[in-house]
């Protein structure tokens, strides 16, 4: 086994990789092969197959391509090889490719190379060896077939020229210049070896070393291996080289299970077995082996047993692990016996073929074996190649785990190279670094609580303590007593799937497979845990894994995150726990802290504090902002502090028990590079990973939120009566002070503040990093210079990230600052999928499920983006849909449903509408500062809350021109344009819709007032109607019904107003919905769509542009040229069935561009291409459109005759027209037998056509396999 710090390059001149099926077969060799890069020669690619290839691959692939016939060169990294790419080029010629890669903190040039087979020193001189000036690597690597030897006596034999002498003396030269030697010959100075072997009639085997790897003599101290090893498919062999900077060995890390087994009956039935056994050892009472052997699982359970629950559970567990590896490491064997034969009889042949090259029976023997090999190999790559289309098509490009997968690359460092400490000098070895993380986290983990100060929680809050909501008696006791088994049942359905085991190595997904053979078992072992007041020396530890923080320093141990692998039955106590907390925490933690509770929201954090500057910007008030930081929050509160924390909020004894006995003498040991560390105590903090640990830690900190909001000394930042000071998300907390002129008070109230946050630290052990807290002035003094508490350390600064969201103090290029580097990012991310062969609807949901998600947190908290952003957006998501290529749909129609004749793809400006009205929701429910903001800035405008349900858009527009901040003006639009639109979504709503100063409702040129109605907001147009009736009240009615005082002319002129806007959306208004009293108002009944989300808030959005589509033109042009007319209905179930293709989205894009008309039949490409026929390629003369090519070809009828044969013969007989072979069956569902049928057929004359091979039964037979 390699050290984790090495890196295996190998080159192999492959001998064409251009096409199927050897490529696979090449791919499936190479993947089993213990390396990392590959720099494979000779592959004679076409470019537009490159990004094919790669998707193949599935790691990084660079190319230097010439033709199909001729040259190439590759370099291929396996997928998560821990590199970072900079720079690659190539030559236009397919001879050479250059990377320049990071690792392992080294700066590389790698070169991939196919010498020519002609004498041209000339490429050597001016291309291979010319490096760039500005490329400064430490260390240069040429790997590749050279064409050439460099001692004609070690490395040719049989030959009866020298070739390429001039080459090889440019070769020569060229090493000398530039420190490169031959690492191969270097450790093996004498040894003859070769390469390439070609039979010669005359001459016998005919070898040489024309595959070298050139290093340059500063890197021969890191190589520790070379070697020429065995290939197949090719008449050339590996070479290889591993290069290890830091001699880093890989542990055995701990076992985990393979979920697979859960499939395996053989396995399933042996555990059971084993079940039955375990318990018959340590049963305290004689059965009959009858009994042992038949009774049910659940009567096994309440057998009595001589050692206690917990150890026996244990016990079961480690009987369970060791037949499981046991068994797997027979069926892993039993795998890749064959292979591994093969492998290793090839290896000793070839041993024997390089010692003895004229021994043509030896020749004969490893000819055979590698044939041999080269048959399995591609049995399993087609296997291999089945699984994985059968995956893909499961999934449909559709965002499942496994597709969006797809795109991630955990290419990151796991492990320390060096480790930088914090007097500045630098650890190298393994030893010395492994003793220091060890040392770290023992000392961050140490108990502490002699350090604390011992004051009580009611002596820290003072006269306060009281104001804080505790448990009452009912809530206490719901939290007690011992865990049941529908509570442990409940937990572990719960519990997430895929997730790493802790240090027994046993996943939630067996104790959920198991879970009826063992669930009693499990409940006994639980709950004796909480009779004896702890642990079992099992659920007791866990596996810390330490995970780098992004493109942080990793050689600093801050810069890293360690995460608790933790056992699953400690997380089903700690997951229960959990459960039996969290209903009580939204009324014992204030609504100031948003993170973890349900209803809780990110973004409110982020949008107070864009509300709070913009308020004071504009009405001449000033603040401060800090931000605080805590060190180490999660890894430093007390144990003793949490459960006086619980104590206080009136827990019961039994609950504080559970929580003390999971808290308590509970170790972990590192993981690192597969090294496990000796065991440390946590005698401090909460555990990350551990369900209860986020709700222990929000409780605790709501202790120091509540002190600092009621310290008369801390000056929160107040608007008129509403004041603020505190907000907090996890352990982020945002403190927002009042300031004023004088600049003494301002320095007492963030010493105030501050002290309170020392002071809780006394208590709690959560300690604040003072000099990593930022101060901001906002408001009037957002211009200060004068930096106050400098004694502290505090960080005065003008810019500032909360959340994620980068703000300026003063509101501006808030922009700039947050989506340049988005953009970015979804540039690269869009990247790294390009290569995989996608349809236009795999890339919209790439864009849907990963690319926008990177750009959306900004959305709902910038004002709105400009109309370049969009536009630079726009194009960069379209050009990944369409390869840089113009749109070969229109974006107006891309946007639409599929059900509809569009593509689903988003609507960037509607989508960006709807998740700002997500805020109006979140009104109704929120107690957070903005809500008050808001509350104020519309009282100045005489509109309070309530009244926002029940505006039509013409007071919305007005609103918004009202208001300053720019985040509101642009949702009050947005806002106006949902009210507009909703008719067009949801017409039966239309009784809903507000009369007053709404723009579909209009007496002469104006909206109608609501002085009309004694200004009134609230009145409906189902006001105006007998719902019974759907008739119009009479005035007189009409008045008393609703209050008012109308004249006739008043009365009338509404009644015409509401039928003229009937007729203008075509609607009847005997389909009005009915509504009991009381109805809800139109925007309530609109945000009551969506609890969460906002899809049908985008649905109305879209609505009007789904109206106004026509899709008339492209209909009558089908209706011309079939010679026959479809009905709207006919047209429409035409693309549904188009939009219900699942699984095959390459079907479905076909079927697309055949109702659209877009697919690029000859007769549309002669219009656009000089000098193309459009003549049809299967029978020249006819012009070739869509409904030639599907039905007219002779070619086409007579494959589809004797296809129908074909089914026929198999009793699947159907029958179908012209309309249902092109538009398909609509009266079966888009997946009916008839329908795939078509599909696949359709699809069968299009890869004849694209391909110029005129179909025929035989080749159709093939491809529907």
């Amino acid at each position: 086994m390699n050290n984790i710090s090495s890196l295996v390059i190998k080159g192999l001149n492959v001998t064409s990789i251009g096409r199927q099926p050897k490529r696979s077969q090449v791919f499936e060799f190479l993947k089993k092969t213990d390396a990392d890069i590959f720099v494979l020669s000779d592959t004679r690619i076409d470019k537009s197959i490159e990004n094919v290839i790669k998707s193949e691959w599935g790691g990084e692939a660079l190319f230097s391509s010439f033709s199909s016939q001729a040259r190439g060169v590759a370099v291929l990294f396996k997928k998560n090889t821990p590199v970072r790419i900079m720079e690659s080029k190539s030559d236009a010629n397919g001879n050479l490719i250059q990377v320049n890669f990071e690792f392992d903190g080294k700066n590389i040039l790698l070169h991939g190379l196919y010498g020519p087979n002609l004498d041209n020193p000339a490429f050597y001189r001016t291309q291979v060896f010319n490096l760039e000036e500005d490329l400064s690597p430490d260390f240069i690597f040429y790997i590749g077939d050279f064409n050439l030897v460099l001692n004609q006596n070690l490395d040719t034999l049989n030959y009866l020229h020298n070739n390429n002498v001039n080459a090889r003396a440019a070769v020569m030269q060229c090493m000398e210049d530039n420190d490169l030697v031959d690492v191969w010959r270097i450790q093996h100075p004498e040894l003859k070896r070769y390469s390439w072997f070609k039979r010669d009639g005359v001459n016998g085997l005919k070898c040489s070393r024309l595959d070298m790897i050139l290093v340059s003599e500063n890197s021969l101290p890191f190589i520790s291996n070379t070697s020429i090893d065995p290939a197949i498919l090719t008449d050339h062999s590996l070479i290889s080289m591993t290069l290890d900077f830091t001699k880093f060995k890989r542990g055995r890390g701990y076992w985990k299970m393979n979920n697979s087994l859960l499939k395996d009956q053989v396995y399933i039935k042996g555990v059971k077995k084993i079940i039955r056994a375990t318990t018959k050892q340590y049963a305290a009472v004689n059965m009959s082996d009858e009994y042992w052997e038949n009774a049910c699982f659940s009567d096994l359970g309440t057998i009595p047993l001589n050692i206690n629950h917990q150890l026996f559970f244990d016990v079961l567990l480690m009987e369970i692990r060791g037949e499981t590896i046991k068994y797997s490491s027979f069926k892993k064997k039993e795998r890749s016996n064959q292979e591994n034969f093969l492998r290793e009889k090839i290896d000793t042949k070839f041993d024997e073929v390089q010692n003895d090259p004229n021994n043509l029976e030896l020749q004969n023997e490893l000819s055979t074996l590698k044939g041999d090999l080269e048959d399995l190999i591609k049995y399993h790559a087609e296997g291999a190649a089945i699984r994985c289309r059968a995956k893909f098509s499961l999934d449909g490009e559709k965002p499942s785990s496994f597709f969006c997968s797809l795109e991630k690359n955990n290419a990151a460092t796991k492990y320390f190279s060096r480790l930088t400490l914090d007097n500045g000098s630098t650890l190298t070895h393994q030893n010395d670094i492994e003793d220091e993380i060890l040392k770290f986290y023992t000392n961050l983990y140490k108990n502490r609580d002699h350090l604390l100060s011992g004051e009580t929680i009611e002596d820290f809050l003072g006269v306060h303590s009281n104001d804080l909501y505790k448990l009452t008696e009912s809530e206490k006791l719901s939290c007690e007593g011992n865990i049941s088994l529908e509570e442990l049942g409940r937990c572990l359905k719960n519990m997430r799937n895929n997730k790493s085991p802790g240090s027994n190595g046993f996943t939630g997904e067996f104790f959920k497979f198991f879970f009826p053979d063992i669930k009693q078992r499990l409940l006994n072992n639980i709950n004796h845990t909480f009779e004896i007041g702890k642990l079992s020396p099992v659920q007791s530890l866990g596996i810390t894994t330490l995970i780098p923080k992004g493109d942080k320093d990793k050689a600093l141990l801050k810069n890293w995150r360690p995460l608790k692998m933790l056992n699953t039955d400690y997380k089903l106590i700690s997951g229960i726990l959990a459960e039996r907390l969290k209903p009580h925490l939204d009324r014992l933690i204030n609504c100031d802290q948003k993170g973890f509770l349900r209803g809780r929201y990110i973004g409110e954090v982020t949008r107070t504090a864009y509300d709070i500057i913009d308020y004071a910007k504009n009405n001449n008030l000033s603040g401060i902002i800090l931000l605080a930081d805590i060190e180490k929050a999660f890894d430093s509160l007390s144990h003793q502090f949490i459960l006086k924390t619980l104590t206080f909020f009136n827990f019961g004894e039994n609950f504080v028990e559970w929580i003390r006995i999971i808290l308590s003498s509970f170790y972990a040991s590192i993981n690192h590079a597969g090294n496990i560390s000796d065991r440390y105590l946590l005698g401090r903090g909460v555990k990350q990973g551990d369900p209860c640990s986020p709700y222990l830690y929000i409780l605790c900190t709501e202790i120091l939120a509540h002190k600092i909001r009621t310290n008369p000394n801390n000056h929160g930042f107040k608007i008129d009566l509403y004041a603020t000071i505190v907000d907090l998300y996890a352990d982020d907390l945002t403190i927002y002070l009042q300031a004023v002129d004088d600049m003494d008070v301002n320095d007492r109230n963030i010493r105030s503040v501050l002290n309170d946050i020392q002071n809780f630290y006394c208590i709690s052990g959560l300690k604040p990093n003072i000099d990593k807290t930022k101060a901001v002035w906002f408001g009037d003094l957002v211009d200060c210079n004068v930096n106050l508490c400098t004694d502290l350390g505090l960080q005065w600064v003008r810019e500032f990230k909360l959340l994620g969201i980068r703000f300026s103090s003063s509101l501006e290029n808030m922009e700039e600052l947050n989506t340049n580097e988005k953009l970015s990012e979804i540039r690269k991310l869009l990247n790294n999928w390009r290569y995989r062969y996608l349809t236009p609807y795999g890339k919209i949901t790439v864009i849907k499920s990963l690319a926008l998600s990177k750009i959306t947190h900004l959305s709902i908290v910038l004002p709105h983006f400009s109309a370049k952003l969009i536009k630079d957006l726009e194009c960069l998501l379209f050009g990944f849909i369409w390869d840089n290529k113009p749109d070969k749909v229109k974006r107006t129609t891309s946007v639409l449903p599929q059900k509809m004749g569009g593509l689903g793809m988003v609507s960037l400006e509607h989508f960006w509408r709807a998740l700002r009205i997500s805020w109006l929701r979140r009104l109704s429910v929120s107690g957070s500062f903005w809500t008050k903001i808001l509350e104020k800035n519309l009282a100045a405008i005489n509109i309070v809350l309530s009244d926002l349900n029940h505006l039509g858009n013409n007071r919305l527009q007005a609103i918004s021109r009202s208001l300053s901040n720019p985040f509101w003006k642009s949702l009050f639009i947005c806002t106006a344009q949902l009210v507009n639109n909703l008719p067009f979504y949801a017409p039966h709503k239309f009784g809903l819709l507000p009369i007053c100063e709404n723009s579909l409702f209009k007496i002469g040129n104006e909206s109608i007032s609501p002085r009309i109605f004694n200004d009134r907001l609230d009145i409906q147009v189902l006001d105006l109607l007998n719902i019974e009736t759907y008739t119009f009240l009479n005035l007189e009615r009409l008045n008393t019904t609703l209050r008012t005082n109308l004249n006739f002319l008043n009365y009338l002129s509404i009644i015409n107003a509401i039928k003229s806007a009937a007729r203008v959306l075509n609607f009847n208004m005997g389909l009005i919905e009915k509504h009991s009293r009381p109805r809800q108002p139109l925007l309530r009944s609109i945000l009551s769509l969506n609890k969460r989300g906002c899809r049908d808030f985008y649905n109305i959005f879209i609505s009007r542009d789904i109206v106004n589509f026509n899709l008339a033109e492209q209909e009558q042009k089908w209706h011309l040229e079939l010679g026959f007319r479809m009905g709207i209905e006919t047209w429409n179930k035409t693309r549904a069935i188009c939009a219900g293709i699942n699984f095959f989205n390459n079907l479905k894009w076909l079927q697309f561009r055949i109702i659209a008309r877009s697919l690029p039949v000859n007769k549309i490409l002669a219009k656009h291409v000089r000098g193309k026929s459009a003549s049809c390629r299967f029978c020249d003369g006819t012009i070739e459109n869509i409904r030639h090519l599907f039905i007219q070809c002779p070619a086409t009828i007579a494959t589809f005759i004797d296809f129908k044969t074909l089914l026929a013969n198999n009793n699947l007989d159907f029958n179908c027209n012209e309309r249902t072979l092109l538009f398909g069956d609509t009266n079966n569902g888009p997946m009916h037998f008839n329908n795939l049928v078509l599909l696949f057929f359709k699809a069968f004359i299009w890869k004849c056509r694209i391909a110029n091979t005129r179909p025929n039964i035989d080749a159709l037979k093939n491809y529907i396999k």
